[in-house]
């Protein structure tokens, strides 16, 4: 399976009045999407497929657009879950690795079910987090 059939296919299992803004709005990150003409030629692989008639009726979209990400492409994601995994709301949707084992499942976290989370409400240190300039000095160093 490409990937622009896999963006087709993600587009197609969300609700029908957010398929449009979904196919303008798609970001390409990561190392690979930094290859030469990476974005040109799946924009052209995304168009092609749309007029096939697998897609043509179901997802009559007539344009793909790709904007640039709000940093270098190789590292957006990791940024991304940096500034996730230094926010409180991730201490309420961690789970232990005792609660794992006892449970031998993780939460839906799309459904909200707390109901692994809330056998293990046990407080859990916060390690400080350094701020981004300084780690990235650490890491300009050598250190």
């Amino acid at each position: 399976m490409s990937i622009a059939t896999l963006i087709l296919e993600s587009i197609l299992k969300c609700p029908l009045d957010i398929r449009r803004e979904l196919a303008e709005n798609i970001i390409c990150v990561g190392g690979t999407s930094l290859l030469p003409g990476f974005r040109l030629r799946l924009k052209a692989e995304l168009l092609d497929l749309l007029n096939k008639p697998t897609y043509k009726n179901s997802l009559p979209i007539p344009t793909i657009k790709f904007h640039n990400p709000p940093s270098v492409a190789n590292y957006t994601a990791w940024l991304g879950g940096a500034i996730f995994g230094a926010l409180d709301v991730l201490v309420h949707r961690s789970v232990s690795r005792d609660s794992f084992l006892q449970h031998g499942r993780l939460p839906d976290w799309s459904s909200l079910d707390n109901s692994i989370l809330e056998q293990d409400q046990q407080p859990k240190e916060k390690t400080p987090i350094a701020p981004l300039a300084t780690v990235s000095r650490q890491f300009s160093k050598g250190k």
